[in-house]
């Protein structure tokens, strides 16, 4: 069976507030969606723990649920630490977030810090225990996978990322992310939709890719972790994006060749908050 090493990033635990619109937080305001590890943990456990040798590794501002976590996923190693104020001199926001220094662009930064990070603990633990792992994943506390994932079924010699799909009306309407559970369609019969997949390579105006999670080898991961070391020119040269950046490393350091797709949202994995949609009622 293969090794694989899970690395959790970012937001476990955060209360949030009525946030919708297609928007997880809202730059205006500072409202955000609440996030919440716990439900994500049921579908990891389920869906990916029991069928791989799966280590996982974190690091996470939410210090108030260090304890609980390192109690439920036992990781190899952690960092619990609140978020950096970042440098963004220079940086170019999008117009629809006046207080973008403070939300969006401190967000995106934050983001690919935690990441390099985590992987940094994934190196060292490697370089400690003399050994690589054959499969990498950079995820998400809150993610809510709907599918059993295998990883002896990929090529560790490849970059994973998700289909970005959207679902459309007959009169061409999408259906919002966060309102596919809410409102039943995934209990309904949707002969009539029609399945769109956005973001590179099918949206030329838009070239993203879904950011959900990734994975690959353990040498192409690492390359690609370290986006962070890369922010402040991507940041210069357009809106922060994950979507966006994330295309941008595989391009930085020419892992776009290695690029394959797996799995879909929404069908396959999902976020945790748009799946239990209580909070919104």
């Amino acid at each position: 069976m293969l090794r694989v090493a899970l690395c959790l990033s970012g937001m476990a635990l955060h209360p949030g507030k009525k946030v919708v619109g297609g928007q997880m937080w809202n730059g205006k305001t500072g409202k955000r969606t609440p996030v919440e590890w716990r439900k994500g943990l049921e579908h990891y456990q389920r869906h990916m723990f029991a069928h791989n040798d799966v280590d996982v590794f974190m690091h996470t501002p939410s210090l108030a649920a260090e304890q609980e976590l390192r109690d439920a996923y036992k990781p190899k190693a952690a960092i619990f630490e609140p978020d950096p104020k970042f440098n963004i001199a220079g940086a170019k926001v999008d117009k629809d977030y006046p207080d973008g220094i403070t939300s969006k662009t401190q967000i995106t930064i934050a983001r690919w810090y935690s990441i390099q990070k985590c992987m940094q603990l994934k190196k060292q633990y490697e370089k400690a225990q003399g050994f690589k792992y054959d499969m990498v994943m950079i995820g998400r506390f809150d993610v809510a996978w709907m599918v059993d994932v295998h990883f002896d079924q990929f090529d560790p010699n490849h970059f994973y990322a998700s289909n970005w799909c959207v679902m459309k009306l007959p009169n061409g309407q999408g259906i919002r992310h966060e309102d596919w559970f809410l409102h039943g369609w995934d209990k309904k019969d949707n002969a009539n939709l029609q399945h769109v997949h956005l973001g590179y390579p099918h949206t030329p105006h838009y070239q993203a890719l879904a950011d959900y999670w990734f994975f690959g080898g353990t040498e192409l991961m690492d390359r690609f972790g370290d986006l962070y070391d890369n922010i402040g020119n991507f940041l210069r040269a357009g809106v922060p994006s994950n979507h966006e950046f994330a295309l941008k490393q595989l391009r930085t350091t020419g892992l776009l060749p290695k690029l394959k797709f797996a799995f879909h949202i929404h069908d396959d994995c999902f976020l945790a908050r748009f799946v239990y949609c209580d909070w919104r009622k």
